[in-house]
């Protein structure tokens, strides 16, 4: 089963690619695929815990940063830009839970950069923070019941075995 930041940024995609806007992807693409004038990327580029928000079981309350970079090429690239930017934040902000993955998203900031005048290149990068709860096993039984353990001893390590060993958790 996938984190659930994973689940947050596929539906972010999956919603980008439905709106059709531009070519969205799930992962970092430079310079622009061939054929292409727009591209939209989501990305999560950090994750933390706010706070414990219950003890049984553990369930933690977190933040991460979601940031959905659109890059247009062409003589209107800017004006553009902004387009697809503002229509990225309408979509968004009209389903403030990402289809139930989350909590809440809200747009923090969202920044225009004109390459220069003679690529027509322009990006726009829209960050978002996402609040969202997991929920964890907080018995050791639950989470840890095996392990095994192998000692490879000598003054240097050596990639031979001397010891192994199957340690079974009582439950």
């Amino acid at each position: 089963m996938s984190h659930q930041r994973t689940a947050i940024r596929q539906y972010v995609v999956q919603q980008l690619g439905q709106a059709g806007a531009a070519q969205a992807e799930g992962r970092l693409t430079h310079p622009l695929p061939a054929n292409t004038t727009s591209h939209v990327e989501a990305r999560v580029t950090a994750d933390g815990v706010l706070e414990k928000h219950a003890d049984a079981p553990l369930q933690l309350k977190r933040q991460l940063t979601l940031e959905v970079e659109v890059v247009v090429q062409g003589t209107t690239c800017e004006d553009d830009a902004d387009t697809i930017a503002g229509a990225v934040e309408n979509l968004l902000m009209a389903d403030h839970t990402l289809g139930d993955t989350c909590s809440e998203c809200v747009l923090e900031s969202t920044e225009l950069e004109l390459d220069s005048a003679e690529t027509r290149k322009a990006t726009a990068l829209l960050t978002f923070s996402v609040i969202y709860f997991t929920e964890h096993s907080n018995t050791a039984a639950e989470a840890f019941l095996t392990a095994g353990v192998t000692w490879d001893m000598g003054p240097a390590p050596d990639g031979n075995a001397e010891a192994t060993d199957t340690l079974t958790l009582p439950q």
